[in-house]
């Protein structure tokens, strides 16, 4: 239990936006006061963040611990310095370069190299294993790197035939 707080907001993740307040820290930190209790290294993140990238539902967790803080339905109600706060985070958290054409894909060891272009301009980047070729919808797929950047093909029947015949391979 987060010290100050009591045992029936325990039971309840759902965080109201006049509870909390928002600040960063000289570090860059997030600090949230939540009730008059102040945590800090704050986490912000959508609770489904590949399935609704519009959503204003965000997710508070404690950095450290990963430990959940709780959910807001609605983090557009905060006030202003809050709210800015939080679509910074969520702009720098979740920027995924749309993949537009793939040019060539290598594997040596189990490591895929991809040299891509993408709507941020041409990048070459490896992927460990298949695992991180992740489907989200039936044409829609997320790729994750081997420095945790992702990466999306909004739909492979949009790309062109050289790129979709190189994604099939190595689906």
């Amino acid at each position: 239990m987060l010290a100050g707080l009591a045992p029936k907001e325990e039971q309840s993740n759902k965080l109201l936006p006049q509870e909390i307040s928002l600040a960063r820290t000289t570090q860059g930190e997030i600090s949230m006061n939540l009730r008059g209790t102040e945590i800090t290294n704050v986490e912000i993140s959508r609770p489904f963040p590949l399935s609704d990238e519009h959503t204003t539902m965000v997710a508070f967790k404690e950095a450290d611990t990963k430990k959940e803080i709780g959910i807001l339905t609605n983090y557009e109600e905060l006030d202003p310095s809050s709210r800015q706060i939080v679509a910074e985070e969520l702009a720098t958290f979740y920027f995924i370069p749309e993949i537009k054409r793939i040019y060539h894909i290598g594997e040596k060891f189990g490591i895929l190299t991809w040299q891509v272009e993408t709507d941020r301009g041409c990048h070459t980047f490896e992927v460990r294993g298949r695992y991180n070729l992740r489907r989200i919808s039936k044409r829609r797929m997320i790729i994750k790197d081997v420095d945790g950047n992702r990466y999306e093909i909004k739909d492979w029947n949009e790309l062109d035939k050289h790129s979709r015949s190189l994604l099939e391979t190595h689906m």
